[in-house]
């Protein structure tokens, strides 16, 4: 299953190929240069493992771009090339870049490649929007930048004010150059894909076509190819919605096995071809999950209609499924109502809550099935307080931590969490912690109380605040959709004040790889490690 959903390499990608040069056709999403992140996979690398040769990079492509890169396979080819791309002189190297844009009248009324390098030709429109071919030499440009600047940013650049889109709506269609050993012209073409001309006909519904659906799960899973091939990760994320274009579908990988779930009519007409196409993956079964709008307001999220406790495809897993994280292994629940146990858009978080938790006091508000507190483990904490509302969830909390061999020093307590803080911050004796992790629910109820993120985020987080160590940290997490980050970064500093403790710094953690969010749309996690 991995090498068919995370190739290395694919035929089409190779678009010439001679003793001294390589021209590909990269996707969006992989650096042309090696990056420090983990979670993407540059390019290089990827033709090293896929095609077995060792190429030079002589130029670059933004890595939300897709196109054409043109690489040297020998010092010869590198040498011509790099002479090519650092020359001036008319013609040496031309590149066509097709941008999507909605805003036309630049293009209509202005010459906008006076002075900006670059001629500019409207090659379709549609409603307001437009497909523009770019015309640019080899010298270097930055060309998100220069759309903006003339008013008409690139759909999908998030940084610089561009429409909705799917993704970066850029794509190096043609690069045309001197072969740097024979002196011979050398074009090579790639055609856009499919999400222009879809962004370009205002179309965002989700496909009924089987094989256009195979194809964008397929898309959505080369974007994760990082994650796909760490050996030590077999939990991931496949299709987050409308952020993969395909709305109202989200798709897990638990070793081996599919969890599909889905939240909207659309795409619960289209039950059994997904099912289908999942199963047709290679995976060893497929659990389905009916997400209602309002699921978490039902009376029973494990009801048979809304979480079959059986596999709709395939054979079924173990009721405690190990999976493995960054190394660290959890117990998942597949078929056991609409929750899995394990949060899988939080690996980043238990990522940092290992590294921070060496010999520390690890704090664990809300618990739920205690995977930030196995994270903690893993990383070396001395000990650890886990609070949860729900028996039901420290029943399953303390099966992880049995499966991690836990000490008696980490503690299980089955309370509501705000209380306990209450409780534990105005005793002056009460325990201190190194690291709290703060993770509620957008919204919950107990028989004594009622929680709600807008509402009662800053309070709890200030009780929090209170409970830390001089040099302590909190890591506070929401996904509570209708807060910006800006509110929720702001609600931290707010607590740190009200607490009376000074911040040192607040590192956000940004957005991972496998959660993208909708076109246009804010993530739906924010995280943050506040650290005194």
């Amino acid at each position: 299953m991995t090498e068919a959903l995370f190739p290395h390499w694919r035929e089409g990608w190779t678009v010439h190929q001679d003793e001294h040069l390589l021209a590909v056709d990269k996707s969006c999403e992989i650096p042309v240069h090696a990056s420090d992140d983990p979670e993407h996979c540059d390019l290089v690398t990827r033709i090293q493992l896929g095609l077995g040769v060792r190429p030079t990079v002589v130029h670059g492509l933004d890595r939300e771009a897709s196109g054409l890169v043109v690489l040297a396979l020998t010092k010869e080819g590198a040498r011509g090339l790099a002479q090519s791309f650092a020359s001036e002189e008319h013609g040496r190297v031309a590149r066509t870049h097709i941008v999507a844009v909605s805003q036309l009248q630049p293009f209509l009324v202005a010459r906008p490649e006076r002075g900006l390098l670059f001629r500019a030709t409207i090659l379709r429109e549609h409603d307001g929007r437009g497909l523009v071919a770019i015309e640019t030499d080899a010298r270097r440009l930055e060309l998100r930048k220069k759309l903006a600047e003339l008013g008409a940013p690139i759909a999908g650049d998030r940084d610089h004010g561009g429409p909705a889109a799917p993704r970066l709506m850029w794509h190096v269609a043609e690069l045309r150059l001197t072969h740097p050993t024979t002196g011979q012209p050398l074009a090579v073409r790639c055609e856009p894909p499919r999400e222009f001309d879809a962004w370009l006909a205002g179309d965002d519904a989700l496909p009924t076509d089987p094989a256009e659906l195979a194809r964008r799960i397929e898309a959505a899973a080369l974007r994760r190819y990082a994650l796909g091939r760490m050996g030590d990760t077999d939990a991931l994320r496949l299709v987050h919605g409308a952020g993969d274009a395909l709305p109202g579908i989200e798709l897990d990988l638990y070793a081996g096995f599919a969890v599909l779930a889905l939240s909207s009519p659309e795409a619960l007409v289209l039950e059994d071809v997904l099912l289908d196409c999942v199963a047709g993956l290679g995976v060893r079964g497929v659990y389905l999950k009916r997400r209602p709008k309002q699921a978490s307001r039902l009376v029973e999220t494990r009801r048979a209609e809304v979480a079959p406790s059986a596999p709709s495809r395939g054979e079924a897993a173990p009721p405690l499924l190990v999976v493995r994280e960054l190394g660290v292994e959890y117990l998942v629940r597949l078929g056991d109502g609409l929750s899995t146990g394990l949060f899988l858009d939080q690996l980043r978080a238990r990522a940092i809550v290992r590294e921070r938790a060496t010999g520390a006091r690890v704090l664990n508000l809300f618990s739920y099935h205690a995977a930030f507190t196995v994270a903690a483990i893993a990383g070396g904490a001395r000990s650890s307080v886990s609070v949860d509302a729900s028996g039901a969830a420290n029943v399953c909390a303390a099966e992880n931590l049995a499966h991690r061999m836990a000490s008696p020093a980490h503690a299980l307590v089955t309370a509501d969490a705000k209380a306990w803080l209450e409780r534990h911050a105005r005793d002056p004796k009460g325990d201190r912690f190194e690291l709290i992790v703060l993770d509620p629910p957008s919204f919950a109820t107990t028989k004594s109380s009622t929680f709600r993120a807008d509402r009662d985020l800053v309070e709890l987080a200030t009780l929090a605040f209170r409970c830390l160590t001089e040099s302590g940290a909190l890591l506070c997490s929401t996904n509570l959709r209708t807060m910006s980050t800006q509110v929720f970064t702001r609600s931290m500093r707010e607590a740190a004040t009200r607490a009376n403790r000074k911040l040192a710094r607040v590192v956000e953690l940004g957005v991972p790889l496998d959660f993208p969010p909708a076109p246009g749309k804010p993530p739906h996690l924010k995280s943050a490690l506040a650290i005194l």
